[in-house]
């Protein structure tokens, strides 16, 4: 049972947004998403086999019932030329079939978090753990139920809360169990900018920054990407620098995002849902939906390094900084609170993938059978420096002062920052009514309330998915 006390009052959120204006719109389909990002450039294994991630199980962990999902994902797969999940199994928090109240809020979250796992690994498992509310309490008892089960080697969050003087306390959730391969736990930085957000900033979890995916040529390839306005950075209030952040950053505090994905619901990825406000297709953005694609991007990678005969990864956000430059799409513009630039920043991190370039150095290439300390020791001090401009005058919190980044190779004490006022103030959340806690429960309770914008509007003709299926979206 969870015992971290002065808990009470805090909120989470699933982050799950709508574009705030549907006209002219575009949505990015699998098939097209995989080519820009290089997933569909994976090599098969050397038996034949796809690298699709086979084998492994992907746990996605939310709040409240969605009765319909397993209808609609297969409704999604249908209109994307996709095969079903060799499983797909939902359970309650402590593994049985006893689900939660429908809580509408939640039910798109959980309809991207599941079709966007399978879209990008379509050879995985899928484990969907529902906990009971919002409650905090309820939300890492889910994490810890799925980190235990046979076969999962990635765990995907794609909600968030302010931080919480506690935090550190949770950290240990975000671990491998014993006498159980290596996990990975992967978390969406948030969708109203700086500042950083619980459980991204926990150095044991990979935190998912948000990119607009800009251009795509008439061949479907990569163009040109931006920093998205609402994707979570910054640093961390309570959480120290990890080991593996010494080559990007000397703030002494964790910093988020690691790494980054399409985000902006304006490039955003359409869904299909029967429960809740607008059944029917809809496009969403969000980091929400970047971070159960790395979820099926580390899925792909441990499926590879189980077939070289190494162990699934455990440290993959230590690693995601031992990887060479060229592995990422270096977005190097855009603002969340912070500016981007060259190289690692707060806004991207280090960038967006080249999966098959990822996936290779994770395999083996780079990170071998026994994952190095998590000491980032492969980035460049021109990538340090890079964050000094994007970073030396804007601090994430009100009441903490913050050591001064500086670049690597530096012998410079770290100096006191003063709160700075950010360029652009943030983009406004709409919040919905918080979540009721549950009645006669001693635990704290986090409870957890949606943010999303307006309905989107008829998407832009042509792509893939069912034609007729498009005019449901009004």
């Amino acid at each position: 049972m969870l015992a971290v006390a002065g808990l009470s009052g805090l909120v989470a959120h699933p982050l799950a947004v709508k574009p705030a204006n549907g006209n002219g719109l575009d949505y990015v389909t699998p098939a097209e998403i995989s080519h820009a990002y290089g997933f569909d450039q994976v090599p098969a294994l050397a038996n034949g086999t796809a690298a699709n991630g086979a084998g492994q199980t992907i746990a996605i962990v939310d709040s409240s019932d969605d009765p319909t999902i397993a209808n609609d994902l297969q409704v999604f797969d249908q209109a994307n030329s996709l095969s079903a999940p060799p499983s797909f199994r939902k359970v309650d928090q402590t593994g049985g079939t006893n689900y939660p109240a429908v809580d509408p809020n939640w039910t798109p979250e959980i309809a991207i978090d599941v079709q966007w796992a399978h879209a990008m690994a379509p050879g995985a498992n899928i484990l969907l753990v529902e906990t009971n509310t919002g409650n905090l309490a309820d939300l890492v008892a889910g994490i810890d139920y799925a980190r235990n089960q046979p076969g999962v080697s990635v765990v995907s969050m794609s909600w968030d809360e302010s931080e919480f003087s506690q935090e550190t306390a949770l950290d240990s959730y975000f671990t491998t169990p014993a006498n159980h391969a290596g996990v990975t736990f992967v978390a969406a930085t948030g969708d109203t900018g700086a500042p950083a957000s619980w459980p991204a900033v926990s150095p044991n979890v990979l935190a998912i920054g948000g990119t607009t995916l800009e251009t795509l040529d008439a061949q479907g390839d990569y163009r040109s990407e931006s920093g998205w306005s609402g994707g979570g950075g910054g640093f961390s209030l309570y959480e120290s620098e990890p080991s593996y952040q010494d080559s990007v950053q000397h703030s002494g505090s964790r910093t988020i995002p690691d790494v980054a994905y399409d985000a902006d619901p304006n490039t955003g990825f359409m869904i299909y849902s029967s429960t809740g406000p607008g059944a029917g297709w809809s496009i969403y953005g969000g980091t929400s939906i970047a971070t159960p694609q790395w979820a099926a991007l580390v899925a792909i990678a441990n499926q590879v390094r189980t077939a070289a005969g190494y162990g699934t990864l455990r440290n993959a956000e230590a690693d995601a900084y031992l990887l060479p430059a060229s592995d990422f799409h270096d977005v190097a513009s855009g603002y969340n609170g912070f500016t981007a630039g060259p190289g690692y920043d707060l806004v991207t991190g280090r960038g967006t993938p080249y999966a098959n370039r990822i996936i290779h150095d994770l395999s083996g290439g780079v990170i071998k059978a026994t994952e190095p300390a998590a000491k980032a020791a492969g980035v460049s001090s021109a990538e340090a420096r890079s964050i000094l401009a994007a970073a030396r005058s804007h601090v994430a919190a009100t009441d903490h002062v913050l050591s001064t980044i500086v670049p690597e190779g530096t012998s410079k004490a770290p100096t006191a920052t003063p709160p700075a006022t950010p360029k652009a103030p943030a983009p406004t959340p709409v919040v919905a009514s918080p979540v009721a806690p549950r009645l006669g429960s001693s635990l704290p309770v986090v409870h957890v309330v949606a943010r999303s914008g307006q309905k989107a509007a008829p998407a832009t003709a042509g792509k893939p998915l069912v034609p007729d299926l498009l005019p449901r979206l009004g």
